[in-house]
């Protein structure tokens, strides 16, 4: 996987992302997605299948606050090639294989085709 659009966490303090979603209709009426139903409570996590607009509309986002980079910059017009990942972005990257089951092999820190970060895998 390849991540891009790293650099946000450039200018914040913290980083949301959305790691699931909560099924929760106030009228408590079952949402119905290809015969699956959705009831109040349900999670909807990466890799289940996305539900259509009418079931999504009643999910409510779980988001994981990280601490941001600021301060570190990682954009390829400030960052020095070489210099280790601030632990934010470290996290961030955790934080998305541990979710996702993927393994992320770059990230893209700028607008130019080779802005990107190889990871570096021990």
């Amino acid at each position: 996987v390849v991540s891009t659009q790293s650099t946000w966490g450039d200018d914040y303090d913290f980083v949301g992302i959305t790691i699931a979603y909560v099924y929760y209709n106030p009228k408590g009426t079952e949402g119905n997605c290809n015969g699956r139903l959705y009831r109040n409570g349900d999670i909807i996590k990466a890799g289940d299948p996305v539900p259509t607009e009418q079931v999504m509309y009643y999910c409510h986002p779980v988001v994981m606050l990280i601490n941001g980079w600021k301060g570190q910059p990682i954009a390829a017009s400030l960052r020095k090639p070489g210099s280790p990942l601030p632990k934010g972005v470290q996290d961030l990257l955790g934080a998305i294989e541990h979710f996702t089951g993927s393994v992320i092999l770059s990230i893209g820190n700028g607008p130019n085709d080779c802005d990107f970060i190889y990871i570096k895998r021990r």
